[in-house]
C-alpha cells in the first residue's frame, strides 16, 4: 500500500517529500528480552534488519518541514550500519 501511495505522489504535481522509515526500536519490549534471554524477530536471523528510533524519525521530519530543498526527496531511515554493511 506504501509503494501505492509514493507512486501517485511522485507521478502527482504536489510538493512531497517522503520518509521510509525501517522498524522501529520501540516496537522491541526490552523487558520480555531480558526475562526471556531471548530476542524473537519475524524474518530469519539471516535477514539483515536496522532498527529507527522514533526521536530520529521526527529529527528528520522536522527538517524535512522547516528546511528547504527537501521537494521531491526519498529518504530510507535506517541506522548507519546497516548502510556501511550492505
Amino acid at each position: 500500500m506504501k509503494l501505492i501511495v509514493e507512486e501517485h505522489l511522485i507521478n502527482s504535481d504536489l510538493n512531497y517529500t517522503i520518509l521510509q522509515p525501517m522498524h522501529y526500536m520501540q516496537n522491541i519490549n526490552i523487558s520480555n528480552v531480558y526475562r526471556e534471554g531471548l530476542f524473537i524477530q519475524a524474518s530469519t536471523l539471516e535477514t539483515r534488519l536496522s532498527f529507527v528510533d522514533m526521536d530520529d524519525k521526527i529529527e528528520v521530519a522536522v527538517k524535512v518541514l522547516t528546511e528547504e530543498d527537501h521537494y521531491g526527496a526519498t529518504y530510507e531511515l535506517c541506522c548507519a550500519d546497516y548502510l556501511q554493511k550492505s
